[in-house]
């Protein structure tokens, strides 16, 4: 892929499915829709507007449509942590795993067409994700 030659930049892509998931735990927790058990349920009642918590993740991924040059999968960010810790000689403790109190415990279940209409709306996150996942 094109990559952005001039500036040394790192990213992290996330799943898009597990974004989502993420972002619905967000929309019910901190607005209290405990009425709302499945992200069908969420996206049925209006909140399929994507907010600025939900945009493509091509918004950092990309500019000018060349990739920035240092894409870490999620699942990979220690490698990450150890290349800018070989490359810039700083001291880098292990980066926490924080998932949200109110995701704890809980996982939102996603049918097929969700999965489809996600995987429509963020095809190019989906793309740049499985390069990197397999890194």
């Amino acid at each position: 892929p094109k990559v952005i030659p001039f500036l040394d930049i790192y990213v992290v892509v996330r799943d898009p499915i597990d974004r989502y998931k993420s972002w619905c735990a967000h929309v019910h927790h901190f607005n209290n829709f405990n009425k709302y058990e499945t992200v069908e349920e969420l996206i049925n009642n209006g909140y399929d507007d994507v907010t600025y918590h939900f945009y493509p993740q091509t918004k950092w991924l990309e500019y000018e449509g060349k990739l920035a040059n240092n894409i870490f999968a999620y699942e990979n960010i220690d490698k990450m942590l150890n290349q800018i810790k070989e490359k810039y000689s700083v001291n880098i403790k292990e980066m926490p795993r924080y998932q949200g109190k109110y995701r704890m415990g809980r996982d939102f279940k996603v049918k097929n067409e969700i999965i489809e209409r996600l995987r429509f709306d963020y095809k190019r996150d989906f793309e740049i994700y499985g390069l990197y996942k397999k890194v």
